[in-house]
């Protein structure tokens, strides 16, 4: 599998150079589309990786200081809880990533929910091949953690495959069924059926967030998944008056949202679970 290293950001924390993001360039799983992936490593040496799958239209912007995933990715690292990569499955997009979000959207509208899940395993293939230059991790020693959002948690559901690696899994406004919205990446959502019992053969953690006003995704749609992971150490938290991607409370923007979203997800990752 080819790749390209587009650029290297320096940045300095606490007076020293500090390399905090490599962005690679891999084939995507169909057509000429590629994927972009960005790999942030940990501070100090971790042997975790966490990959953050997006939801529907999702990107990840380095740019956005307050973004939820932006501000969620640096203090895993910062903190050396985790190394993180972030990805933007097959798009049409610029080597400098100059493209709108309008287009991104365009790229996307047409892919389906199969394409969608090919591109994550080849980002997780590309990952345990080469987690060593990566991240300084030998394979043998290289643990995951998956979080997705909405639809992007959908997609981790199916990978029973990588079951074996994978520690811990956090979904947020996720659920089991497909979507109303006539787009093919919902349309093409395997049944129910398939999802809840790729689910049930998962053994690790298993977090899910959920906003009591999630009006995308209705609540029962994600209860079903932690009812059918009986293996899975389940722990589950419902916000009052939180939306579907967190970024209101009782339907007013507030940075209050992107703070639980922050700080569960985080705990979670770090080990501090909820009673």
């Amino acid at each position: 599998m080819g790749r390209e290293i587009l650029w290297i950001f320096h940045q300095t924390y606490k007076g020293l150079p500090l390399k905090i993001m490599e962005k690679y360039i891999i084939r995507g799983s169909y057509g000429n589309r590629l994927i972009k992936i960005h790999a942030r490593k940990s501070l100090a040496l971790s042997n975790y990786v966490t990959i953050f799958v997006h939801g529907l239209y999702g990107f990840f912007n380095e740019n956005d200081i307050n973004d939820k995933v932006y501000i969620l990715a640096k203090k895993l690292t910062e903190e050396s809880v985790s190394n993180v990569i972030c990805y933007e499955s097959s798009r049409d997009f610029s080597f400098d990533g100059s493209l709108s979000y309008e287009k991104r959207q365009e790229s996307f509208k047409e892919k389906t929910f199969t394409q969608e899940l090919n591109d994550l395993k080849k980002v997780i293939d590309y990952i345990i091949d080469n987690s060593e230059k990566l991240f300084g991790i030998k394979k043998k020693n290289l643990i995951l953690n998956l979080h997705g959002n909405s639809i992007g948690g959908t997609i981790i559901l199916m990978l029973t495959k990588y079951f074996p690696y994978i520690r811990k899994i956090s979904l947020c406004g996720t659920g089991c069924g497909r979507g109303t919205a006539n787009r093919p990446i919902q349309s093409t959502t395997p049944d129910e059926s398939i999802l809840l019992d790729s689910i049930s053969k998962y053994s690790g953690e298993l977090f899910l967030l959920q906003g009591s006003k999630d009006n995308i995704v209705p609540l029962e749609s994600g209860i079903k998944i932690l009812n059918h992971a009986k293996r899975a150490k389940i722990i589950h938290r419902e916000i009052e008056g939180a939306n579907h991607n967190f970024s209101k409370i009782n339907e007013v923007e507030t940075r209050e949202a992107t703070n639980i979203f922050v700080n569960e997800i985080f705990d979670f990752l770090k080990n501090k679970t909820h009673s």
